[in-house]
């Protein structure tokens, strides 16, 4: 009987998990646009299949997991094949950083 319901529960209760952060950009309601060109920090990471919404709606999005701490700048161009360029590079400076250590720790009392 176990094991019906955790069948059951994995057909009903199908979870994509992602892990974050992700480069993203506005949907683009174009079906011309089948990759994405991303350089992180003057490193091609090469073309980027448009991740598809919708039939007629894509956009990117692209897993930076593993990226080390500190400043980065990415550029990303869309292509509407693998080798005609769609648009002007677009460009993101960013930090990937450690959040900050707490603060005036004590025990409060309700």
């Amino acid at each position: 009987m176990k094991q019906v319901c955790i069948v059951i529960a994995i057909i009903l209760f199908p979870v994509v998990v992602w892990a974050n952060p992700f480069l993203v950009c506005d949907p683009v309601s174009n079906t011309e646009v089948t990759h994405y060109e991303v350089v992180l920090d003057t490193v091609n990471l090469g073309l980027v299949p448009a991740y598809v919404e919708s039939p007629d709606i894509v956009r990117l999005n692209y897993d930076l997991v593993g990226l080390a701490e500190g400043n980065h700048q990415v550029t990303v161009r869309a292509y509407t094949s693998l080798w005609d360029i769609y648009s002007e590079p677009a460009t993101l400076g960013f930090t990937k950083g450690v959040p900050g250590t707490p603060t005036n720790l004590r025990v409060s009392f309700p």
